[in-house]
Order: structure tokens, then C-alpha cells, then sequence
């Protein structure tokens, strides 16, 4: 370790720092009216700000309104379908009439409980067009009636499918459950593919049973039209957004263009697509600070690409729309430019006059704040065990070196302790609480057991020597994946490995990240296996199992020696599931339980459903599989899986050996078909009794 004998007294360095800052006393009084024109400033802009914000939550209120208004006529006009279709010529009038006044209405829509569905809609080309959807005929169809500018029906277009139904729409749902008006969150259309909002009324017959809704479809450009009318000092902008973080209006239209999701689906433009735009580093900023968009009026400020941005943000009125925000932004310069100059040339002047003394200054600030903040980013990755850094003591400082020093001889004592014991519990030590760390039940970890398949027959194959070698390289592998996938490697038990994770309250992830360490230490070890053959090397072929659960989990052992760990039923139930591999010569098996918190991140091909001593119900197995290696062919395998299972189950043996060895003509050597096959041939002989669950006993293993 590098030593310095050259020392600066602490007190030494602030006191002629002190000494030299005296000198800028006379700098005060340009400061003091920078700093008042800055609070005048501010004022001004907040009152204007606050001004643009209720002009745009007004506006928007007043564009959506003539919707509730219209709907409460109409739905007076025809209480009822019966009605409607008696008088349906009156209802395309009244609808075009509304739209004609109303340009932000899109359509007018009546939705009925048995599926029949009426739509009035405004097209590209400013004529109107009607849908008709009949389900309670013979042969249910939709007719399309299109209208020239005069408004004269030109043509005329029917088909058999109906493919929409009123009753599954969130505006029907939502009116039909309140039993009032309801207004919809921002959507897209599902015949123009706009933005917009549907508002919707229940209609009621006598008895005041609710017959089906009335609906208006409202497009949102018309707010963003009026968004660009506002005026923000020179540069400013104004937008809407709601608690989907989803850009319901802005004044520039590819911050609201409609895109399409992976599903075919389309949506509107999240916040987060713009990362590069003011709007997104205004919003994370602003939803870092308040979470839930629950504050309204307060001041944020934002350097965004060398320029200060001041925005504020406002909700709407709770009765109209809760959810929604109007966030105001512009930048600082166009309010307080002119001050900002003036008060470079005050500052100007007094660098003039003090220029030696602002470099001594930074000089000596330097000399304390350099490596103080070193130190303490330091200290910041050893409490998150983060002890790969280079750090050396390097300050002049006596007092700042002294604590250099101490830092680097605890990160050396807690190297040394990594070697012996996981993480969790060297973490706990730095953090001085280790024995307070008691036993805590924990709703879900994820247990992780691996093993290596034949090992016992190795030791009698291969000397000791070479056999641990290549033991400690394949623990090496193994383990440095756990650790990429932040897992708590728990113990070495012979050949096998315990590890777990979800012990932290932030690892949301645990279980994509046990399963990626899992199907990542197969592929590696499969690529090490390659390379022994080619070198005459132990081959390790390794097993894992991974099943999610609650578990004890902290300190336990006697008050001399302390072994962090997991213990409960979730243990025993990892360590089986990998002992079931040898069963269908799989390398990895998860459980349903695992499985289905996935969230899509890795596909997976049910295998069997088995079931243990101890436990009453079935448990699910599955196969994960690595994205890039699912392939067109595993792809079909996983769907047969789970069609041939499902015939298995209802014992459907025909079906089920059907697809089972079609199977097989997709992968000839899978063990998990030749097993049902042979089960469902046992079976076809033997039926299985009433109570038979189509679940496997494994409770041998």
C-alpha cells in the first residue's frame, strides 16, 4: 500500500480556505439582487403558468362535456332498441346533427345487452357512414351504410361475421357497472385506430332495468389543436397525461402518434418511448419526487442538454378525470435571460478583482472535496459488496488520509471473508448487525439445487487430484453465474449446490433471475463439456431444480457458530424436483409455481404433473428454455405438451397417444412422450380408479 509523509492539516486547509472566501464579501450584494429579481421572476412565471394550466384543464373539461349532455337527450329519445329501430332514420339524424355541431364528437353509439350494436361515426373525408350489428336474427350480420357530403346513402355493404360486441367494451362495462355516466381512459378506437375517450350512459326501461349503453366516441386531437395555441414565454409547452403514463394530448403530434404493440394491438405513445425529450426527463424527475402524480403546483427544475427547464404540474378536477395531469414546461431563459445576463457582468467584474483568490479557493476546496467524495463512493459499493474497485489513499490530507486507509483495511478484511460465507451475511457484518438478523418468514424465495449426474461412479473412474480440479472449475462456473444473477449462494453439499433468492424486499425479480442462472449454467457447462471431450476431461453433466415458496430465512446454528440459510418445505421440494430429472433425462425442471411468475420472460414446455408424500394437490413441472434456443420445432412441442396432457388428464387415450407421438416424430428421442406413451398403453389395459388425479407418485425419490 502506497504511504504519503507529506501531510496538511485538516484545520490548516479550512481556515486558508476560509481566509481567501472573505474575499468575496463584496460579491454579496450582486448576489442579493440576482437572487430578489430571481424570486420576482419566479412569482411572475408561476401565475402565468398557473393561468395556462386551468386554460388547459378547462378546455379539455369543456371539449369533452357536450358528451354527457347529448347522451342524456338521446337516451330519452329511444329508451330502448325496439324504439330505435322504429325510429332508426331520426336517430341518424340527430346523431349527424351532434356531430355537425360538435366536431370533437367521432361517433355515437348504442350497444344492447343481447349484442346488437348502432354506430353513427364521422369519416376521414367529413361524410358519415353507419354500422349496424344484428345478433338476434336468423343469420346475425353487420351492415355498413356510407353517405356522400350531402348526406344521401351512396352505398351499401353487409357481411356474416360480426366481430365486435358492444358488451365487451370498457365504456358498456364501465356504464352498465355504475349504472351512470362513465368515462373511459384514453384507448384507441376500434375502427379509426385515434386516440380518444368513450362516455357512456346506461338506458332503462320502465321497470328501470338497464336495457344496453349509449356511448360517444370523442377524438383527443382537438385538445392537442388547442394545446399549440398557448403561449409559454418563448419556448414553453404544455401537455396531458394520464396515471398510465400514457401522453393523452401534446401540441407537437408525434408525442401522441399511435403505435402498434407486438400483439397487433394499438396503444398510445408511453412517456418512456421519448427518453431523449424534455417531457420524459421533466416526468421521471417530477414521478421520483411524487409519486402517484399526487402533488400538484410544485416547481421542478431540469438541466436538459445545457438547459434549465422550470415545469410544473397540475391534476385535473377529481370529479372529471382523477387520473389525469396537465404538466406545464419552460425553459428558465425565457424568464429570466436578461437578469442572468446582467448578473454574468456583475460577476464578471468582481472575477477580475478576485481571479487569484477563486483559484486558490478551488485549489483548497479540491484538496477536501476530491478525495472526501472518493472516499465515500467507495463506501457506498463496499455496503453494496461491491469490492472490485481499485482504491488507493491519496490525499495530502493527514485526517482524510488516515480515513482512506481505514476503508481500504476493512475492504481487504471483507475480501477475505467472501471466500467463506455468502454475501447476505458479509453485507450484515459490514453493516455491524449480524446477530440481530433473526430468523424471518419470507412469502416467496426461489430455491435453486443443482447436481452432478454419475458423480459418485466418477470417483471411482478418475484420481482425487484431477477430480477435485476440475470439480473446483465446474463449482466456478456455476457460482459465477449465481453471483451475475445477484443469488445467495447457500452451500456446497458434495457435488451439489443450494442457492436462493427473493431475500431482499427489492428483488421483484428473483424468480427471472434464478431461472436465468439456472438455463445459463446449463448452457455453459454444456459449451465446458464440449471442450472436455475434446481434452479427455471429467465431464460434468449437471441437473438443476427450482421451485418458488415460503421459507424461514436468517441465522441459525448455536451462538458460537451461525450458518445463514433457507429451511421449509420449499427446500425439500427444489432438491426433488432436481432428483426428478433422471427420471425424463431433463437438465432442468421448474415448478408450476415458478413457472407462472415467469411473466413471459422464458418459454417453458409443461412435462408432468406429479405428486409427493406430504401433499394433497399435484404439482405442475415445467421445462424453461433459453429464447434464442426455442426454436419453430420446440415451439410445437411446447403446445402439443400441454393438448396431449390435457387429453391424458380428461383420459382421452386415444387423443393423448396421438399427439404424444406426433411428438416424437418432431424429436424422436423425448423421453417425456415415450413415458406417456408407455403410461397410456398401461392404462388402455388397467384403467385407474375414480379417484385417479392423472398426477404421478415420486414420493420414492
Amino acid at each position: 500500500m502506497k504511504h504519503n509523509h507529506y501531510f496538511i492539516s485538516f484545520r490548516m486547509s479550512i481556515l486558508s480556505a476560509f481566509f481567501f472566501l472573505l474575499f468575496f464579501s463584496a460579491g454579496l450584494i450582486t448576489f442579493f439582487s440576482y437572487f430578489n429579481a430571481l424570486s420576482t421572476m419566479n412569482e411572475t412565471s408561476m401565475e402565468l403558468i398557473e393561468n395556462v394550466s386551468s386554460q388547459a384543464i378547462e378546455k379539455t373539461i369543456n371539449h369533452l362535456s357536450p358528451a354527457k349532455e347529448m347522451s342524456f337527450l338521446i337516451s330519452n329519445l329511444f329508451p330502448g332498441e325496439t324504439v330505435l329501430q322504429d325510429n332508426f332514420d331520426q336517430f341518424e339524424q340527430i346523431s349527424i346533427s351532434s356531430m355537425e355541431t360538435y366536431p370533437q364528437l367521432e361517433a355515437i353509439n348504442f350497444g344492447f345487452l343481447n349484442d346488437n350494436f348502432y354506430m353513427v361515426k364521422r369519416d376521414e373525408d367529413g361524410t358519415f357512414s353507419t354500422k349496424i350489428i344484428r345478433r338476434d336474427v336468423e343469420k346475425p350480420y353487420v351492415e355498413w351504410r356510407y353517405r356522400n357530403e350531402a348526406g344521401k346513402v351512396i352505398n351499401t355493404e353487409i357481411h356474416y361475421k360480426p366481430d365486435y360486441k358492444p358488451t365487451e367494451r370498457p365504456w358498456f362495462i364501465g356504464a352498465i357497472q355504475t349504472k351512470s355516466f362513465f368515462m373511459s381512459d384514453v384507448y384507441i378506437f376500434f375502427t379509426d385506430k385515434v386516440p380518444g375517450i368513450t362516455i357512456g350512459h346506461p338506458v332503462f326501461d320502465k321497470e328501470n332495468n338497464i336495457l344496453g349503453v349509449l356511448s360517444y366516441d370523442i377524438s383527443l386531437a382537438g385538445i392537442s389543436r388547442f394545446l399549440q395555441t398557448l403561449k409559454i414565454g418563448k419556448n414553453g409547452k404544455a401537455f396531458i397525461l394520464n396515471d398510465k403514463k400514457e401522453i393523452v394530448a401534446h401540441p407537437e403530434q408525434n408525442f401522441i402518434s399511435v403505435k402498434i404493440n407486438d400483439d397487433g394491438t394499438p396503444a398510445l405513445n408511453l412517456i418512456s418511448e421519448k427518453k431523449d425529450s424534455v417531457e420524459f426527463h421533466l416526468f421521471d424527475l417530477y414521478n421520483k419526487m411524487y409519486p402517484g402524480l399526487e402533488k400538484n403546483g410544485n416547481e421542478l427544475k431540469l438541466n436538459h442538454k445545457g438547459e434549465n427547464i422550470i415545469g410544473y404540474f397540475f391534476s385535473f378536477p377529481e370529479e372529471f378525470r382523477k387520473n389525469w395531469t396537465v404538466a406545464v414546461y419552460v425553459p428558465e431563459n425565457d424568464f429570466i435571460g436578461p437578469i442572468k445576463r446582467n448578473f454574468r457582468i456583475n460577476l464578471l467584474l468582481i472575477g477580475l478583482i478576485f481571479v487569484i483568490a477563486i483559484l486558490l479557493s478551488v485549489f483548497f476546496s479540491n484538496m477536501i472535496t476530491k478525495p472526501i467524495n472518493l472516499a465515500a463512493d467507495e463506501l457506498h459499493r463496499i455496503k453494496k459488496f461491491n469490492l472490485s474497485n481499485t482504491f488507493t489513499p491519496s490525499s495530502l490530507i493527514k485526517e482524510i488520509y488516515l480515513f482512506e486507509n481505514d476503508i481500504c483495511e476493512m475492504k481487504n478484511g471483507l475480501e477475505s471473508f467472501e471466500k467463506y460465507l455468502p454475501e447476505m451475511v458479509i453485507k450484515h457484518l459490514s453493516e455491524n448487525d449480524i446477530e440481530q438478523q433473526a430468523i424471518t418468514d419470507i412469502p416467496e424465495i426461489t430455491v435453486l439445487f443443482s447436481e452432478i449426474e454419475d458423480f459418485s461412479l466418477m470417483t471411482k473412474k478418475y484420481e482425487k487430484e484431477v477430480l477435485v480440479q476440475h470439480l473446483n472449475e465446474y463449482f466456478d462456473l456455476m457460482t459465477d453465474e449465481i453471483k451475475e444473477n445477484y443469488g445467495i449462494l447457500d452451500k456446497f453439499v458434495g457435488d451439489s449446490i443450494m442457492a436462493f433468492w427473493g431475500v431482499e424486499k427489492e428483488d421483484s425479480l428473483h424468480i427471472q433471475r434464478a431461472v436465468t442462472a439456472g438455463l445459463n449454467c446449463i448452457d455453459r457447462n454444456d459449451v465446458a463439456i464440449s471442450r472436455s471431450e475434446i481434452t479427455f476431461k471429467p465431464t460434468f453433466k449437471t441437473r438443476i431444480g427450482i421451485h418458488s415458496g415460503p421459507a424461514l430465512v436468517g441465522n441459525i446454528g448455536t451462538k458460537n457458530r451461525l450458518n445463514y440459510t433457507a429451511i421449509g418445505e420449499t427446500i425439500k421440494l427444489a432438491y426433488i424436483v432436481e432428483r426428478i430429472n433422471k427420471l425424463y433425462l431433463t437438465k432442468i425442471l421448474i415448478t408450476h409455481t415458478t413457472a407462472k411468475s415467469l411473466k413471459g420472460s422464458f418459454p417453458t414446455r409443461f412435462i408432468d404433473r406429479i405428486i409427493i408424500k406430504g401433499r394433497d394437490e399435484g404439482i405442475d413441472l415445467f421445462e424453461p428454455i433459453l429464447p434464442d434456443k426455442f426454436s419453430d420445432v420446440m415451439k410445437n412441442i411446447s403446445s402439443l405438451s400441454l393438448d396431449a396432457f390435457e387429453f391424458y388428464k380428461n383420459r382421452d387415450w386415444e387423443n393423448a397417444e396421438k399427439i404424444y407421438r406426433k411428438i416424437l416424430e418432431l424429436k424422436p428421442n423425448d423421453t417425456v412422450a415415450k413415458i406417456f406413451i408407455e403410461r397410456i398403453k398401461a392404462f388402455k389395459n388397467t384403467p385407474p380408479g375414480s379417484d385417479w388425479k392423472a398426477t404421478l407418485n415420486f414420493s420414492y425419490i
